[in-house]
């Protein structure tokens, strides 16, 4: 039963008495009214003369009465003190209400009788104390007891409600022989007063009620001591039990019900020892356990994790002597790597060779040996014993594996208090030499990881260098070289180009020559950076590639690479941004006030590469087609962009409203068509 279904603790008698045991109770009563009914008429001739119906309705006044003073009790006084139990209580409330009611009887029947002898009334007294409080008293305990039985009343703490069996067996027996005996000692006085018996048998009869009484509670009190003594001495035991004493034997001499329960006590208590001992044995396994686990997950030092786990394994299974040997890739001997107990140090430097004694043949086999006497088995090696000194009786030994091969071995020499190892020793020792072998394998691949790791890191500072000055290059120069520089790290750069289709942008500062006269050099050289990150930015935004700066001239490259397949459209657009931005420009820089700029452009196929020498290279484009783009350019009306022909038929539907004209073009015959373009008028956004 859960926390959540558990009944609530019963504190009190009006929790524990329901119903039917209250009806219980009260016809306890009704027992009383019968017997007093019966006894008033046959022993009191004055109660006798009292008419039958009368007499019932005195002593059912009574017993309402009494039902009355026991629920009041029970209401108001219910709930017992700490060191009380519920049967115990109700038992003294029930005397309460036996002597109320016998006192409540004695003074009705009193009042209403004025003219009965007093001891009439006595009698009416004595048989409720008597009869009620002296036995009925007692079932009603008893009744109690049971009832707490049933509805699981549950102590915290049961010694201090104990209700010694003595003390109930003393006083059970007092009462069962000091009430009848008090009742024949009235019956006695009331013969001798009423002149039915003389004073001799009055004397016998007394003498000899008496001597019984007093030599039966002499019995009582003499077996009531010996009975506490054994229930003392059970409990004693069980409280030297509960205090984990060990060894603790209890008094099973008698041949009763108690030297049964101490036998009982006494062989859970062996099996509670027995299981006691092997859950000590098997927390010393995990502790040790625990103790290498942690160490393989911290950084400690493989040396030292092998170190521990040898221990480990010597103090679980109680060897005299722990040891591991490690096998040589090399010559394929086993040498020791750890050993510890008797005879260590004579084992630092011994080498064992394959298949030899118990340890190589493990190490040939993969399979670990329990052996109970060494010297008869036939695998044992006696050398080790005749050069150390010491005395081999039992052992065991376990391969370390790891990857299915076998890389080391390790044992366990001579179980201390015992003959030899057993299963679960051997279980153990596979156990650490399962740990061994793995913190073995951790601690090589740990290495390669570490060596891998300072590869890593020398590569990646290797990258990092390159990316810096990869960045550093690609201020001095174009992208498409530190591109091609960074694909053939691992090669020389070949001199040589080949043929692509590409769209030329040129453009010039009109002006610049009178300018920079007025300016010192250092404000030339501030105004034209700041003139070539802004154009630099619109031609990287395009997709085009800065080739070079001519003085206060820019030389960039639009590929399908670079731009995409319409690069003609996109080295246009930056023509027309940068006319633009410019005419921003003169209302912002007051030293770019006059300044104007032209930009011509021409498509058509040149020759990218690397041209040069061996020792100094630049990657650009050359060939007929750049010569035309910077003769347009010349050509060109400032503030406004001219295209040529071939760039025109691919751009028109872009930019409407281009005026053709005709340049000349040195070394051409022929002349050239281009389109001129006003950046104010229908250019993109």
């Amino acid at each position: 039963m859960n926390a959540a279904t558990a009944p609530a603790p019963i504190r009190s008698l009006r929790e524990l008495i329901d119903l039917p045991a209250r009806l219980h109770q009260h016809a306890i009563g009704l027992a009383a009214v019968a017997f007093l009914a019966i006894y008033g008429r046959l022993v009191c001739p004055f109660i006798a003369g009292i008419q039958v119906p009368d007499l019932l309705r005195n002593l059912l006044m009574a017993w309402v009465a009494q039902v009355a003073i026991r629920e009041s009790l029970n209401y108001s006084f219910g709930t017992p003190p700490p060191t009380r139990s519920l049967a115990r209580h109700g038992y003294l409330l029930a005397l309460a209400t036996w002597g109320l009611t016998g006192i409540l009887a004695l003074v009705v029947h009193a009042i209403r009788y004025e003219d009965f002898p007093i001891h009439s009334h006595v009698k009416l007294l004595s048989g409720y104390w008597l009869i009620g409080g002296g036995i009925l008293a007692q079932w009603e305990f008893v009744m109690l007891e049971n009832l707490a039985r049933k509805r699981a009343v549950r102590y915290v703490n049961a010694e201090q409600y104990l209700e010694r069996i003595t003390r109930r067996v003393m006083e059970g027996f007092v009462l069962f022989t000091l009430v009848p005996s008090a009742a024949m000692a009235l019956t006695m006085a009331r013969y001798r007063y009423e002149g039915l018996v003389d004073r001799g048998m009055v004397i016998e009869i007394s003498f000899l009620g008496g001597f019984c009484v007093l030599l039966a509670l002499a019995v009582s009190i003499k077996f009531g001591k010996s009975l506490q003594h054994d229930a003392e001495s059970v409990l004693e035991g069980t409280r030297r039990m509960a205090r984990g004493e060990r060894n603790v034997q209890l008094d099973t001499s008698r041949l009763d019900e108690f030297g049964a329960v101490a036998s009982g006590i006494n062989g859970m208590y062996r099996e509670l020892e027995s299981k006691t001992r092997r859950l000590e044995s098997q927390l010393v396994e995990k502790d040790a356990m625990t103790r290498v686990s942690l160490a393989m997950s911290s950084v400690m030092a493989v040396d030292r994790i092998l170190d521990l786990i040898v221990e480990n394994a010597k103090v679980v299974t109680r060897a005299e002597a722990s040891s591991l040997l490690l096998l040589d890739e090399t010559t394929g001997n086993l040498r020791f790597h750890v050993a510890k107990g008797a005879a260590a140090e004579g084992l630092a430097s011994a080498v064992v060779k394959p298949g030899k004694g118990i340890v190589g043949h493990v190490a040939a086999t993969g399979e670990p040996l329990l052996i109970a006497d060494a010297y008869a088995d036939p695998h044992f090696d006696r050398s080790m014993d005749e050069k150390t000194g010491f005395r081999t009786r039992t052992l065991l030994t376990a391969p370390m594996i790891s990857k299915g091969q076998v890389i080391g071995v390790v044992q366990v020499v001579n179980k201390a208090g015992a003959e030899s190892f057993d299963k679960d020793d051997l279980y153990l020792l596979e156990a650490f030499a399962a740990q061994a072998a793995v913190s073995l394998e951790n601690a090589r691949l740990l290495e390669a990881t570490r060596k891998m790791a300072e590869d890593l890191r020398i590569a990646l500072e290797r990258e990092r260098n390159l990316t810096i000055e990869k960045e550093k290059m690609g201020a001095y120069m174009s992208k498409a070289v530190v591109d091609e520089i960074s694909r053939n790290r691992e090669q020389a750069l070949a001199l040589g180009g080949k043929t692509v289709r590409a769209t030329i942008l040129f453009s010039d500062i009109k002006g610049f020559t009178s300018l920079s006269e007025r300016l010192d050099p250092q404000e030339t050289v501030t105004f034209l950076n700041v003139y070539m990150t802004a154009m630099t930015q619109i031609i990287d935004a395009e997709g085009g590639l800065v080739d070079k700066f001519i003085g206060d001239g820019i030389m960039a490259v639009f590929t399908e690479a670079s731009a995409g397949e319409n690069h003609a459209a996109a080295a246009v657009r930056a023509g027309v941004k940068m006319q633009r931005r410019l005419a921003k420009m003169r209302g912002e820089v007051p030293v770019c006030a006059n300044l104007q700029m032209r930009v011509g452009v021409n498509t058509g196929d040149v020759v990218a590469g690397n041209i040069g020498s061996q020792t100094r290279m630049d990657y650009t484009v050359i060939g007929d087609n750049v010569n035309v783009a910077s003769r347009i350019e010349g050509a060109c009306k400032p503030d406004c962009v001219m295209v040529s022909a071939t760039t025109w038929e691919r751009v028109h539907g872009e930019f409407p409203g281009g005026m053709p004209a005709e340049i000349r073009v040195k070394n051409r015959e022929e002349p050239v068509s281009t389109f001129l373009i006003d950046p104010s008028v229908g250019a993109p956004a």
